[in-house]
């Protein structure tokens, strides 16, 4: 674990030669700045190096292993006041004290004093004090006079989106510490898969789509959800109309920094319905929030292109002059023009967003023959036909019995009929098994002797 450097905030130590020189013969320092000091981690060594301003030098008699280590003296007050040596290590629950010895370089005095001594503490809100107070180390066990310990997350490195961060548990009675943790950075975004992959539909209101944001796992894997409104806050754009936009997640807590997540606001696609006959298509559809018009196109089959057939404001269409069990494929699109003057459509997709019909058949127009108990039904051939279909009419339930299921002939034979009066019905089916239209008037009568 690395070891966490604070700053001391112009820690000013006033130092005051004790040397009997005149100041002439040297420059008079009065203030020294010690800029950082680092903090010392349980069950570590003790670091003896500090960042310092001014003309002067960190002291130490090197001569002597017992002595002070380059200018900087741990005290353990717990163990007794007892000066730490380098091979010592911090401990959990102990109080310490560090001092700072500095002797002036060549050319430069102090006012009065070589020596120099200041304490400081770790606090909840700055994470340095200055001052008279010395500074506790964690405990990792309860202490006898903490009855319960009441564990509360101390942040003291935030992760972001680049690196990990860092944090302990500290007891909200009697200040002790868990071991540091790390902080899995943040590592994956995204929005709803509609969202994201095709738009967010327009809708003719305010609305945004979810985010969602994942801190890094194991082998770099997604891992937990970070918490909306407790770990990250999402902010959109006042304007929502049709067009791209940017979301902000901004990271609090245990994390900081921010990410933005592009995505746009689409017009929704026209949910386009057909309605045939045999020599007209009818194509209607739903009103699209925010579109001004509506563009109708046609599948030349031919060219395999679309080809433009009416610009309208309304939600239906009808095309006439069509062929009797004929395959047609349209597509409808929902449009606006924005403020540049630009035509702005819905999307389309030429696997998805057509609509394939056919055209009804007309109705066969049969003729019955009977011969003996056998009738035989007749008639020319439909175009567009993909097979024929038999009934047999009863008038007194007025319901339609099925003679044959399907058949591709135009000439066949019933046998065996009863005896009176029979009526049947022949439809012509197209490719996609829609029957031609009928009344009564489409039976033709056999009479059986």
């Amino acid at each position: 674990m690395k070891y966490r450097v604070f700053a001391l905030v112009l820690c000013v130590l006033m130092l005051f030669s004790l040397l009997p020189m005149s100041a002439a013969a040297a420059e008079t320092v009065d203030q020294v700045n010690i800029m950082s000091i680092i903090e010392p981690k349980a069950d570590a060594y003790p670091v003896y190096e500090y960042a310092y301003s001014g003309a002067f030098h960190p002291w130490a008699e090197e001569d002597d292993p017992d002595d002070i280590v380059n200018g900087v003296l741990w005290i353990d007050i717990t163990d007794g006041w007892e000066r730490m040596l380098p091979e010592d290590k911090f401990i959990y629950g102990h109080t310490y004290e560090v001092w700072v010895y500095v002797e002036a370089e060549e050319d430069y005095v102090f006012s009065d004093t070589v020596l120099t001594q200041f304490d400081f503490a770790l606090t909840e809100n700055t994470g340095i004090f200055i001052g008279n107070r010395q500074m506790r180390l964690g405990k990792v066990f309860a202490p006898a006079e903490c009855p319960e310990h009441d564990y509360a997350d101390v942040v003291l490195e935030p992760a972001t989106t680049a690196k990990d961060g860092l944090m302990c548990q500290e007891c909200t009675i009697c200040g002790a510490t868990t071991a540091l943790q790390a902080i899995p950075h943040i590592a994956y975004y995204e929005i709803d898969e509609t969202s994201a992959t095709r738009g967010l539909v327009y809708n003719g209101k305010i609305h945004n789509p979810n985010a969602y944001v994942y801190a890094r796992g194991e082998n770099d894997e997604e891992g937990p959800a970070l918490i909306k409104d407790v770990d990250y806050t999402v902010s959109y754009p006042d304007d929502h109309k049709v067009g791209s936009y940017k979301l902000t997640l901004s990271f609090k807590g245990k994390y900081a920094g921010e990410h933005t997540i592009s995505y746009s606001v689409v017009l929704g696609k026209p949910s386009v319905k057909a309605r045939v006959g045999t020599d007209k298509v009818v194509l209607e559809w739903n009103k699209v929030a925010g579109a001004q018009f509506y563009r109708v196109w046609g599948l030349n089959l031919s060219t395999g292109k679309y080809e433009l057939l009416a610009k309208t404001t309304k939600c239906s269409f009808t095309k006439t002059g069509r062929k009797p069990g004929t395959r047609y494929v349209y597509a409808v699109r929902a449009c606006f023009t924005n403020k540049a003057g630009k035509e702005v459509r819905s999307s389309f997709n030429a696997d998805y967003d057509n609509i394939e019909t056919y055209t009804l058949c007309k109705a066969p127009a049969v003729k019955a023959s009977v011969s003996g108990k056998t009738v035989t039904l007749k008639w020319a051939k439909c175009a567009g036909t993909n097979y024929y279909k038999v009934y047999k009419y009863n008038t007194k339930t007025k319901k339609y019995t099925t003679v044959i299921s399907a058949t591709a002939l135009t000439d066949i034979k019933l046998s065996e009929q009863p005896k009176g009066t029979s009526y049947y019905l022949v439809r012509a089916y197209n490719k996609a098994d829609l029957g031609s239209k009928y009344t009564t008037n489409n039976l033709v009568k056999a009479v059986m002797k």
